[in-house]
């Protein structure tokens, strides 16, 4: 007569500890010194993706009445302008 194996009880926890972590509800145990922190350069990172998002979404009436020029076909640079543009790129505001 051949007898099944039994499997152990530390696979059926195993297995039961398995499927409560693929659905979530594990507990798990948080130690009072356990902390998240962010470092220096992911604050800075962080403040300046926001002022960017800032610059980005303020109003600009001079950049609006420069493309109002450019539509109207009133914005006509000079050559030396287009050329400082090209091997220097835009002025930069102080």
């Amino acid at each position: 007569m051949n007898i099944p194996m039994i499997p152990k009880n530390h696979s059926i926890r195993d297995t039961e500890q398995s499927r409560e972590v693929a659905s979530g509800k594990a507990a798990v145990p948080v130690d009072a010194q356990d902390k998240v922190s962010i470092g220096e350069e992911s604050r800075i990172v962080s403040r300046l993706v926001s002022r960017l998002k800032e610059i980005q979404n303020a109003e600009r009436p001079d950049l609006e009445s420069l493309k109002n020029q450019i539509k109207s076909g009133e914005y006509k640079p000079s050559a030396i302008e287009i050329a400082r543009a090209i091997l220097f790129g835009p002025p930069r505001n102080k």
